[in-house]
């Protein structure tokens, strides 16, 4: 099967690494597969990529009243050089991009790796005067009409947070799909000695430094451990637009010999490997891959309920999954209730490795593989 995959960049995220990792195993399954990118932009090592992989930085534009524009003669020659029995994209910009020329043999495939705002329904005088939300509807109204000329468009929603919100925000005539992100579950894998010789409260937390992820709330949370004169530490992995603010909190709170920020990191494995509990705290998540991938290293998750990780964390069998409003003196107790009591943290480890499991990449791929063949009829 000949299989073009579409990405904004290969920035360090989760949404890139999945489509990394979809690519190099369907090319070990015996597929063709080809990644393009809008940008050159590219902090994954490419000397491990088994697939093709291609830069068109000449983007398609959506005018209002005009439609597409600057459409690529790249991506159109690259299109019937190539010719794709599937074009898969990631992420919104791609998936304008990848509807700017329509192969009516071909079938598309958009991964809803969170609640695209794009997609909401509804009109109001809000929405009709703010520039944002206006430019919004008139995507969203756009690629239902591209959808409608295609006659087909499949969204691959990866948890029950996106299934709803799609099934919602879409007409019922387009295919939506759940299937939950996936993982390399091997290059996680701790080794049982290492769980159990944890001595001291390892914690870590891996994600872009937003206000959407709540990184502030975690150092709250830390400070209350601290209080009670643990001795525990945090690493937090991830750059972002706040890494500044939030090295200046750590000094405030005087946490700079217990907390640390490493920026983006390659190989944030070594960082499941060294700690003992993975804490998430975002405000919205449309799944929580870093919450598999900790899983896999053996660390129960302590997260906020931030929608797609309902899918993941399950209370007492693998972590717990707290309210939004939970105080961080609250976090901070379950953490402790957690490390302190050795036969609950043995149970919630053996769990946490049993739900990543679940979530191997190989099987994902199959499944997907098979989600295109119904595609294709």
């Amino acid at each position: 099967m000949r299989i073009i995959h579409v990405i904004p960049s290969l920035a360090i995220g989760g949404a890139e690494k999945l489509c990394v990792d979809i690519c190099n195993t369907l090319s070990d399954q015996g597929h063709n597969v080809l990644l393009v990118r809008l940008s050159p932009i590219q902090e994954f090592d490419e000397q491990h990529f088994r697939f093709s992989t291609v830069v068109i930085e000449e983007k398609a534009t959506l005018r209002f009243m005009r439609g597409l524009t600057n459409v690529s003669g790249k991506w159109k020659a690259l299109l019937e050089d190539f010719d794709p029995d599937v074009i898969h994209s990631h992420l919104f910009e791609a998936e304008v991009f990848s509807k700017s020329i329509l192969l009516p043999k071909t079938a598309y495939f958009t991964h809803c790796h969170d609640n695209m705002r794009q997609f909401k329904r509804g009109i109001n005088v809000f929405r009709l005067f703010n520039k944002k939300e206006f430019a919004r509807l008139y995507e969203r109204s756009f690629l239902l009409k591209l959808y409608r000329l295609l006659g087909q468009n499949h969204f691959v929603c990866i948890s029950d947070n996106t299934y709803m919100y799609f099934q919602e925000n879409t007409p019922k005539d387009l295919t939506i799909v759940k299937l939950p992100n996936a993982i390399i579950v091997k290059g996680f894998e701790k080794k049982k000695a290492e769980l159990e010789c944890q001595e001291n409260l390892g914690i870590v937390s891996v994600g872009s430094l937003t206000p959407l992820k709540n990184h502030a709330y975690l150092l709250r949370v830390v400070q209350e451990i601290d209080k009670q004169n643990i001795n525990a530490t945090l690493d937090l992995i991830g750059g972002g637009p706040l890494f500044s603010e939030l090295q200046s909190m750590v000094h405030d709170l005087s946490l700079d010999k217990t907390t640390f920020l490493h920026g983006k990191q390659t190989n944030v494995s070594s960082f499941y490997q060294k700690n003992a509990l993975y804490i998430h705290s975002a405000k919205s998540e449309g799944f929580g891959l870093t919450q598999i991938e900790a899983m896999a290293a053996g660390l129960p998750v302590i997260a906020l309920d931030a929608g797609g990780n309902r899918d993941i964390v399950q209370d007492g069998i693998n972590g717990y999954l707290l309210p939004q409003d939970t105080s961080p003196q609250v976090f901070a107790k379950k953490i402790l209730a957690v490390w302190q009591n050795k036969e609950l943290l043995t149970s919630l480890q053996q769990g946490a490795i049993n739900t990543a499991a679940e979530f191997d990449i190989k099987p994902y791929c199959k499944k997907l593989v098979n989600l295109y063949k119904k595609a294709l009829g």
